[in-house]
């Protein structure tokens, strides 16, 4: 959580040793650091948290409030506040959250939701991945920037000579392998018991 979206974009350009971005424009590595962040999302979401109130006494809650929300819900707590606290069976449907009592809800009364979200990489705001998912993010980037690079060069006659073409998707291919190879190792770490999750964000 320490690099701006141009931090890493500095950082990117650097690890293909194109400082000066005269073979990959900022807008072009910027747009694939987006890209390369839903795959870390995928693996590692920020974990969220979100307040949701019932509209009525229908024992149903609608989760338009829980932004950029990736698939269901992880946990519920209703009532909240209490010791110990409530945590609640529910459905997902369409977009509602139904906890699982056995009684009437008070209309405009408060749920605790607990949820997946993409991580955050824009402006000049920090994003919201971890060191490690900041060093793998850069290595996605570069392999599919290198990916990129080396279809551009089919059919020409590149500075390195035939062989560059091959050598930019060996590359890439290599590096996109040991980075999403990473990406799995920690994901494995990365799913909690409710009682024992971090601080939300």
């Amino acid at each position: 959580m320490g690099y701006t979206e141009a931090g890493l974009i500095n950082l990117v350009s650097t690890a293909l040793m194109d400082t000066g971005t005269a073979v990959w424009g900022t807008a072009h590595i910027g747009n694939e650091l987006q890209q390369q962040g839903r795959v870390i999302s995928k693996y590692r979401p920020v974990l969220a948290f979100g307040t949701v109130t019932f509209a009525s006494t229908a024992k149903e809650l609608v989760s338009t409030a829980l932004t950029s929300m990736i698939g269901d819900p992880v946990a519920l707590e209703y009532e909240v506040n209490k010791d110990p606290k409530r945590y609640r069976n529910f459905e997902f449907r369409d977009g509602t959250v139904i906890p699982d009592i056995n009684f009437t809800p008070t209309a405009g009364a408060t749920a605790f939701i607990w949820y997946n979200k993409a991580h955050t990489l824009s402006g000049t705001t920090t994003n919201t991945l971890d060191p490690e998912e900041e060093r793998i993010i850069i290595q996605l980037t570069v392999a599919e920037l290198q990916r990129q690079k080396g279809g551009d060069l089919i059919n020409t006659f590149p500075r390195g000579g035939p062989r560059s073409i091959v050598d930019f998707r060996e590359t890439s291919k290599e590096r996109r392998e040991e980075a999403m190879q990473d990406l799995r190792a920690i994901s494995d770490s990365h799913h909690h018991m409710v009682q024992d999750w971090p601080k939300v964000q």
